[in-house]
């Protein structure tokens, strides 16, 4: 009997757990450009210069390997990526 009381307030709370998420991450508006990678960089130099201040560098480099269809982290010389860049509102 206490579980089925106690059920409705469990998925109550997870509900507005995930509002308040939803509500305190920003968002982004993004523009693309093409970048064509020099010798020596990594994918995580490269995404250092493009990511956002208040975005966790991993979840731009997830960003950026999906936007590219990216498997693995590995880049080349000579390849080109799609990055993402963030569009800055005046």
């Amino acid at each position: 009997m206490k579980i089925n009381a106690i059920l409705p307030m469990i998925i109550a709370l997870i509900i507005a757990i995930g509002v308040l998420n939803i509500c305190k991450s920003p968002t982004y508006e993004w523009t693309r450009t093409l970048y064509l990678v020099n010798r020596g960089e990594t994918l995580w130099s490269i995404c250092q210069q493009y990511c956002p201040d208040k975005m966790d560098i991993q979840e731009y480099i997830y960003l950026v390997k999906k936007e590219n269809n990216m498997v693995t982290s590995m880049i080349h010389e000579g390849d080109t990526l799609t990055l993402l860049k963030e569009v800055k509102n005046k």
